[in-house]
């Protein structure tokens, strides 16, 4: 006779996949009393300028340093550009990453200079921004 044989049990379900988002929004801040000059002469002075920018931008924009980035610095006194990404999943959800976002682009493009308020800014001279850009909703899924 046959022994009964024992089924081998199947895996448990797997939980659903989550859904993120990323937000990115681009712009150029100008700073009118700073010279190209000193980026270029200056290693020590470029590092502490990328620091302090992306410190600043930060903490206006609500995010963590590493998610500011600065795509190039250009002559034209100084013209900065830079990207901000907000993830939802570091900030909770996708309203809030939105919430943040626009937030952020308001601010830049009416008041920049209440962005870098700081001392290390304030021989730099007039500050604006142009091109101040959210970009679209750059949504993903994945395993939780």
């Amino acid at each position: 006779t046959l022994s009964p044989t024992t089924a081998t049990p199947t895996s448990p379900p797997t939980s659903a996949p989550t859904l993120g988002a990323d937000l990115a929004v681009t712009a150029t801040v100008k700073f009118a009393r700073l010279d190209i000059a000193q980026f270029d002469a200056n290693s020590a002075f470029k590092a502490q300028f990328t620091l302090d920018f992306t410190a600043a931008v930060a903490l206006q924009a609500g995010v963590t340093q590493n998610q500011v980035s600065i795509v190039r610095i250009t002559a034209g006194s100084v013209n900065v550009e830079t990207k901000v990404t907000f993830d939802s999943a570091g900030l909770g959800s996708i309203a809030v990453a939105e919430a943040k976002a626009t937030s952020f682009v308001a601010v830049l493009a009416t008041v920049p200079a209440s962005v870098f308020t700081g001392v290390e800014f304030a021989t730099f001279g007039n500050i604006t921004a142009e091109s101040v850009v959210k970009g679209a909703v750059t949504t993903r899924t994945g395993a939780p």
